[in-house]
């Protein structure tokens, strides 16, 4: 039994590295952005996206690096990359948004609602995460996959 717990925690370590060694992409949106209305909306629904908008590249978002120019401070060295959805009523109107952001690894809790905007407007909900285009809808079960399979692998492994 203590092989296999080795071969579990062995296996979520090379999981999590892969994961996270891995530039994180995330979807990039707006429904308040013309032609982005249809899609961008509570869910993200990729199947609404059209061929032409898609292949410009401008909806994901390659998050791989916190731009310091050239600063390597003790700031900078706390940030990671995290997927964010953000929901605003802005005059009374419900906006959506889907973008790259960069966090303090160290905050016991998202500060996204706690961001400054304008005065006619106010953050209703607001979600970070930290897998490939997380960002989509508000399930975390994205965020687990990696733990699964290597469960299932080890599992698999020791029989």
């Amino acid at each position: 039994m203590v092989a296999l717990d080795n071969l579990i925690l062995i296996l979520n370590f090379l999981v999590a590295s892969f994961v996270q060694g891995n530039a994180l992409q995330c979807w990039q949106c707006s429904s308040k952005t013309e032609g982005h209305e249809e899609f961008c909306g509570e869910k993200l629904i990729q199947n609404k996206i059209s061929e032409k908008l898609e292949k410009t590249g401008l909806l994901t978002q390659n998050c791989s690096k916190f731009e310091t120019h050239g600063h390597n401070t003790d700031e900078t060295q706390n940030l990671i990359a995290v997927c964010r959805k953000k929901i605003l009523k802005v005059n009374e109107e419900t906006i959506y948004q889907r973008h790259c952001d960069f966090v303090d690894k160290r905050a016991k809790e998202s500060t996204c609602k706690r961001e400054k905007i304008a005065e006619n407007s106010r953050i209703i909900d607001c979600e970070d995460c930290t897998t490939d285009y997380c960002n989509n809808s508000n399930s975390i079960i994205p965020s687990l996959l990696p733990y699964i399979v290597s469960i299932l692998i080890a599992k698999f492994l020791s029989n």
